[in-house]
């Protein structure tokens, strides 16, 4: 029963492992940080009153750029949720494919 268990962990983080150096093939933790940090100072501009122009200017973010903000976001979700469910279920993961819409604005962070 030890081994078994042993064997379910390491499976377990092995899966965890591969989920992250997969997301971060596709988005690097720097761009992950950089684009977070740009709509946070989009927010922030935003709410001090700065208008849509300004907040973009502020950021480098564009109006177009947020539905992909949106949409790889939902792709790290979907890889997280995929790694848990491999684990849960004791089969392989199948990985989501990588949006590709997102690969020029992950380029510009």
């Amino acid at each position: 029963a030890d081994k078994a268990a042993a064997a379910a962990v390491a499976r377990a983080e092995a899966i965890k492992v591969q989920c992250g150096q997969h997301i971060l093939s596709q988005i690097s933790s720097n761009a992950q940080t950089n684009i977070a940090q740009a709509v946070t100072t989009y927010t922030a501009e935003r709410l001090r009153g700065a208008t849509e122009a300004a907040a973009e200017a502020a950021c480098g973010l564009t109006d177009a750029d947020f539905p992909l903000v949106s949409l790889g976001r939902a792709w790290i979700a979907a890889m997280q949720a995929e790694c848990r469910r491999a684990i849960t279920d004791g089969d392989d993961p199948v990985w989501p494919d990588f949006p590709e819409d997102v690969s020029a604005l992950v380029a510009r962070f």
